[in-house]
């Protein structure tokens, strides 16, 4: 397992992808503050706790989308040049392979997360502090960022060892982010409730509460928050208001990177390799 980690650790550092996508990120970070900074005169109480929330990707799941492509590239980069073949001939063990792989890309994809955060942490907070935000708050919802990011990077990295081809990996990542994406903003819309034409004010509306059952309602709501792209659409828009909230999304992260190094370990075994 250690030559294996070692291997792939070696990879990243020739992964040049790896470090335009840590810059990419860090670039937006850095505009984030000046964004933010701008409304400062309009807004006092703008803090480097907004761009925080606006790093977990939000409105367009930017952050599963650069996860997306790191870990699919990587990968199927691996497969396209016989590597990952090799690996498995020379005896290195389907599972330590997968655990491997995992594992350099939830690091990878932490790193990029990172670079966002690092420029808000030094610049932003000292040019705005975290306004009324204790400190537990702000790092269970650093921490929950975090932990979606890797979660992410588990099922992708999942879906690339399945898959074998690199376009297919991006495909599936990508457009599975975006399909996502835009389903939990319809299922929020509709839980919200809707506006329909008030008939005694012609220029007002009345808001309709959602008609679904209540047990479709909290099923709704569970898998909003067990999905990484529901999580980034509830941290961005600042839906979760507790600490115990941060804490359950982390726990369902986890989740996501158990069932990655269990479950694919074990269908990676029978992956034909020819």
């Amino acid at each position: 397992m250690g030559k294996l980690l070692r291997a792939d650790l070696f990879r990243v550092f020739r992964f040049k992808i790896f470090y335009v996508l840590l810059a990419l990120n860090a670039v937006v970070g850095f505009f984030s503050v000046i964004n933010e900074l701008s409304w400062l005169p309009v807004d006092p109480s703008v803090s480097a706790f907004d761009v925080m929330c606006s790093g977990f990707g939000g409105g367009i799941a930017f952050i599963g989308i650069l996860d997306a492509v790191l870990v699919s590239i990587f990968i199927g980069h691996e497969y396209g040049c016989g590597a990952m073949r090799n690996k498995v001939m020379t005896g290195g063990g389907r599972p330590k392979i997968y655990l491997s792989e995992l594992i350099v890309s939830c690091a990878m994809c932490a790193a990029v997360y990172l670079g966002f955060h690092a420029v808000n942490f030094v610049f932003g907070s000292a040019l705005m502090g975290w306004g009324s935000h204790s400190f537990a708050e702000v790092a269970l919802a650093f921490l929950s960022g975090l932990f979606m990011t890797l979660a992410y990077s588990a099922i992708f990295t999942g879906i690339a060892m399945l898959s074998k081809n690199t376009i297919a990996g991006l495909l599936a990542g990508i457009l599975g982010v975006l399909v996502v994406l835009f389903a939990v903003m319809w299922l929020m819309g509709e839980l919200e409730g809707t506006y329909v034409y008030d008939p005694e004010d012609p220029e007002g509306a009345i808001l309709v509460a959602c008609r679904w059952p209540a047990w479709v309602q909290s099923l709704v709501r569970g898998f909003i928050r067990l999905i990484p792209t529901g999580q980034s659409v509830l941290l961005t828009g600042g839906a979760v208001q507790s600490l115990s909230g941060y804490g359950a999304l982390i726990g369902l992260s986890c989740v996501w990177i158990a069932l990655s190094a269990v479950g694919g370990s074990l269908l990676f075994r029978k992956i034909d390799m020819k």
